[in-house]
């Protein structure tokens, strides 16, 4: 359990130092919703936080990606689950590459989502967020 509370303590350090550079609070408001869902964990195979992105696993085995550079954030996932719904809009489809160019290379660390085709999502509310994780975590 202590290597739990150390990876997420290292969670809001990266999400912290982000903010100091660029400040934004829904990063803040998402990174506490990630953390504090039930069906989402760190991510066990891949480092889950540096400074630019936060990687998690859904308890269905699927990689979820918080971008947390950038001012819009984004939400990095597999392309299968690109039948959004229709609330959600600000979806970029990302084709599978080879050797992860052209998209953001903290979303190759994740195994599954390596060189396979991803979407971005840009999302401005917590609600929209939950509305993903909720479509996301319902198979």
């Amino acid at each position: 359990m202590s290597d739990l509370r150390a990876t997420y303590a290292a969670i809001h350090e990266s999400v912290a130092n982000a903010d100091a550079a660029a400040p934004n609070h829904l990063r803040a408001e998402l990174t506490d919703l990630f953390v504090n869902h039930p069906a989402v964990r760190p991510h066990d195979q891949c480092r889950p936080a540096n400074a630019k992105m936060i990687r998690y696993k859904l308890t269905n085995g699927l990689s979820l990606g918080h971008q947390i550079e950038t001012t819009p954030q984004h939400l990095w996932f597999a392309v299968s689950k690109a039948d959004l719904p229709p609330s959600l809009s600000g979806a970029k489809i990302y084709p599978a590459t080879v050797d992860g160019k052209g998209r953001h290379s903290n979303v190759n660390q994740m195994p599954d989502l390596r060189d396979k085709a991803v979407v971005r999502l840009t999302v401005s509310t917590v609600e929209e967020a939950e509305t993903l994780l909720n479509h996301l975590v319902a198979d």
